[in-house]
């Protein structure tokens, strides 16, 4: 199986905002930025391997096997990112919600 590996930047490494290294607050807005921070990295990780994998599927010298594995890449990489996405937005829901700003879109009004 040919493996497809993007170039630049993918998988280099970085420090994302955990709630652990944000400060410390009522509202769960770190929570919420550190969930916000995973999903653009993943979507910036998700568009340089599309970028590599496009490469592939638009060069009419790739072998078919290279385009089967960037087929199954494009897979993985849309599976992946669904997965984040589904995983952060009901905690990113459920923290906005407690927010005045969000409140009244969900019919509550603030507790003061």
């Amino acid at each position: 199986m040919t493996t497809i590996k993007p170039t630049a930047g993918y998988g280099r490494a970085h420090k994302p905002m955990t709630p652990s290294t944000a400060p410390s607050d009522n509202g769960r807005v770190s929570e919420f930025l550190a969930l916000g921070d995973g999903i653009v990295r993943h979507l910036l990780d998700a568009l340089l391997r599309m970028d590599d994998l496009r490469a592939v599927l638009d060069d009419t010298r790739s072998t078919p096997a290279q385009r089967d594995a960037a087929y199954r890449n494009v897979h993985d990489v849309v599976a992946d990112l669904e997965e984040e996405i589904r995983s952060s937005n009901t905690i990113m829901l459920d923290i906005a919600a407690s927010w005045p700003m969000t409140a009244s879109a969900y019919g509550r009004l603030p507790s003061e």
